[in-house]
């Protein structure tokens, strides 16, 4: 029930009312006045109500009904101020009408007035009786009063800026989102009581004119809440129209030849018959998070989660539960490219407002820890919903009506304190191409976490783009019919953040001669036993051995040019003999394989720099024979 319902509930039950404390009055033409005013209140009359209210006052000044109704009047007309007056006045004349201390406490806390909200709730609960309705609607005010009472004295954030003309205009902006390298914004614009998509591209510095989306992903109908993963090949949004399984549904648009698609309807995993909204899209796509009012949930609309299986499909959505999930509303969910960090609003948790902004992170463990309020400036008295956060963990952007934007919800963007930064995470981009030709080549890829051998990326295309977690050890593995995989490792550091790798894949096809490097094929230091997260590389090249039965190989070791020639030379022999024995242990017949060290011999970068060291370090297979 909202605020303005309560209050003509409570002058309904005049009865229970008059119950409470003896705000009526004997004097007959007052009465007559203050019917009169009651009966032009529910007709939306307010000022035809609040002069009657005044001839009631007239008539006995210490009529308390009258000062009430006078002081709802004033709030249902937003002027708040005159309403908290109004209801101190019925305060001073009904000191035990505890109601009052609520309703005058929900105005305080609505107009940053945090200390005086706390004062009149703690007084309102000190009443002894029942109401545990509104007890517990003040028990929830009074924590999110204590909190903003605290966090407006302790504000981190800072720099809230507005991203300009070029993206921001007279009319509505909301919902940001953006591809994983900062270059593209996508946003929601309100355009005659409509709402498209636009975008926006970055140019050095500078964010260009927007424009609608091209394709056919904007239409006569609602499109919003937009949920872009880390390749930037698909926009999952949300659509209240017909043809839907409930009253809105979470849907995906897709890049073709540089336009978008006509939506598709994600099915009954994430859709229900009841409301669905605000997609949080995983970088890889397989992961869907969203709001629903669905039954089972701890709330009014709650955060459920929905995966996508191998064959396109999506699974059965699941509760996110507690922490997260309140008695509250908990809406516009954002997933960072890390995998692990989850921004969202929530109406459940101690706030500044109504809808604050909140950060919780996913343990080891599987479960998000207790969410943090993002705090003040950013959030508000008001509604703050549809938080993006960049890459680098560095800016945020949201929507918000400040007196300073160019009109309406405009889109901002504010530096985030550390405490609510994502995992450091940069990206690896690439392209598959054939080394002979140049041209491009659809490949299988495949980006596994080599210490787990969790896969954090597979498509089959002929280009790539996906996040990559700080202080991780990663391999890419690229495959395609007739040619020899092609291998790279990735060990970002926090140097490495602002510095994405960049990969061109030259797939070399089947022939006697050529030379694979088998970067994802690890020793320790001064020895020849294979470290575990060689295991993925060396049974991708059992494969490769398996599906051509008359291929022979040779697999030779390298170092650098540290140490003696004859220690080296020994150490990459064991190296390669090594490998070869694994690949036997498989099935590999022996006298396919021949295991050879060069030593420091045939270098392939420049000894004198740590990097070319790292490069002449390396395990190379070559194809004797088809």
């Amino acid at each position: 029930m909202n605020r303005i319902l309560l209050l003509l509930f409570t002058f309904l039950s005049i009865g229970q009312l008059a119950a409470q404390h003896d705000g009526d009055t004997k004097n007959k033409k007052a009465k007559a006045s203050f019917d009169l005013a009651y009966t032009a209140y529910t007709r939306g009359e307010f000022e035809k109500a609040l002069s009657l209210c005044d001839k009631a006052i007239k008539r006995d000044l210490y009529y308390f009904d009258a000062y009430e109704l006078k002081a709802t009047v004033y709030e249902s007309s937003n002027r708040e101020v005159k309403a908290m007056e109004m209801y101190k006045k019925v305060i001073s004349l009904d000191p035990q009408y505890r109601q009052v201390y609520y309703y005058l406490a929900e105005l305080e806390f609505k107009n940053t007035l945090y200390a005086d909200a706390v004062a009149h709730l703690e007084k309102f609960l000190s009443f002894p009786g029942d109401y545990k309705r509104l007890r517990e609607k003040a028990e929830k005010l009074l924590a999110s009063a204590k909190f903003a009472a605290d966090a407006i004295n302790q504000t981190q954030i800072s720099g809230i800026r507005n991203m300009g003309p070029a993206v921001n205009s007279k009319l509505n902006e909301y919902w940001p989102g953006m591809t994983i390298d900062g270059k593209t914004l996508v946003f929601t614009r309100l355009v005659d009581r409509q709402e498209d998509f636009y975008f926006s591209e970055r140019k050095d510095t500078s964010w260009q004119k927007a424009e609608a989306l091209k394709g056919n992903i904007n239409t006569p109908d609602n499109e919003g809440t937009v949920a872009i993963p880390a390749d930037g090949s698909m926009v999952f949004h949300t659509y209240c129209g017909p043809g839907n399984i409930g009253s809105c549904d979470i849907v995906v648009s897709q890049l073709r030849n540089g336009l978008w698609s006509q939506r598709r309807n994600l099915g009954p995993g994430p859709n229900s018959e009841h409301w669905e909204s605000g997609p949080a899209i995983s970088a890889d796509g397989n992961s869907l998070i969203f709001a629903s009012n669905r039954p089972g949930g701890k709330g009014g609309r709650d955060l459920w989660m929905s995966s996508r299986m191998a064959d396109g499909t999506w699974t059965p959505a699941m509760n996110l539960g507690s922490p997260i999930n309140t008695s509250g509303d908990e809406e516009a969910p954002f997933l960072h490219y890390d995998g692990q960090t989850l921004y969202f609003a929530s109406t459940g948790h101690p706030g500044l407002g109504n809808h604050d902004l909140f950060m919780t992170r996913l343990g080891s463990d599987g479960k998000w820890s207790q969410p943090i309020n993002l705090g003040s400036p950013v959030n508000t008295a008001g509604d703050e919903m549809g938080l993006y956060v960049d890459r680098l963990g560095n800016l945020a952007y949201f929507a918000s009506n400040r007196p300073e934007g160019y009109g309406g919800l405009d889109i901002y963007s504010f530096a985030l304190p550390p405490a609510a930064k994502p995992v450091q995470t940069t990206y690896v981009a690439g392209r598959v191409i054939d080394a002979e030709t140049g041209n491009e080549v659809t490949g299988d890829i495949e980006i596994t976490e080599l210490a787990t051998s969790r896969r954090v990326f597979a498509s089959k295309s002929t280009r790539f783009i996906t996040p990559l977690r700080v202080a991780g050890n990663y391999g890419l593995a690229v495959k395609a019919q007739g040619y020899v995989f092609y291998s790279e490792n990735f060990q970002p550091d926090s140097g490495t953040v602002d510095q994405p790798f960049e990969v061109l894949a030259r797939l070399k096809k089947y022939k006697a001669g050529e030379v694979a490097v088998l970067r994802n094929t690890f020793f320790d230091t001064d020895k020849t036993d294979l470290k575990p997260e060689s295991v993925l590389e060396l049974n991708r090249v059992v494969e490769m051995l398996q599906q051509n039965p008359t291929m022979r190989v040779e697999i030779s070791g390298h170092t650098d040019n540290t140490g003696k020639p004859d220690y080296n030379q020994k150490l990459s022999l064991g190296r390669a003999e090594s490998v070869k024995a694994y690949l036997s242990s498989k099935g590999i017949v022996a006298t396919r394989i021949e295991a050879k060290g060069y030593g420091d011999t045939r270098p392939v970068a420049d000894n004198a720099t740590p990097e070319g060291r790292a490069q002449n370090r390396r395990t190379e297979m070559k194809i004797i024979s088809i």
